[in-house]
């Protein structure tokens, strides 16, 4: 039989889940959710059932996909899995194609990096602006 962690540990995941969600401006949506993380995700697709039993605390996902929702929502895995400290720490970790961009982005001009810079801006949330 197949053991499932602890109720109050699936909550707060889910709470951690919602969390990371928020704060990258995207809706707590089971379909919305499911959509972001299959476009992220090289295996097997999501169903909207998995992504609400995700939401709603009612499950977990596996290894894989935990680190997928890290990467893609910008937030320590080990805190997304198991709620530390270490969000707070260490808020974002980037991927090898962030990583190419800000080779790319370092080479170019000092105007060109004023225009990438200002799309940048235009398109983050508000509350992920440094004032």
């Amino acid at each position: 039989m197949k053991e499932f962690p602890p109720q109050d540990t699936r909550t707060q995941f889910s709470e951690r889940l919602k969390t990371a969600l928020d704060d990258r401006s995207i809706p707590a949506s089971p379909t919305l959710l499911r959509n972001h993380f299959n476009e992220h995700y090289e295996g097997k697709p999501i169903s909207i059932q998995t992504a609400s039993n995700w939401l709603s605390g009612v499950s977990i996902p596996n290894q894989d996909k935990l680190q997928v929702l890290a990467d893609w929502l910008s937030v320590d895995i080990h805190w997304l899995r198991f709620g530390d400290e270490s969000k707070d720490e260490n808020p974002m970790t980037l991927s090898g194609d962030q990583i190419q961009v800000a080779i790319g982005f370092a080479s170019l001009t000092p105007p060109h990096q004023k225009i990438i810079l200002d799309l940048i801006s235009s398109l983050l949330p508000k509350k992920l602006l440094k004032k």
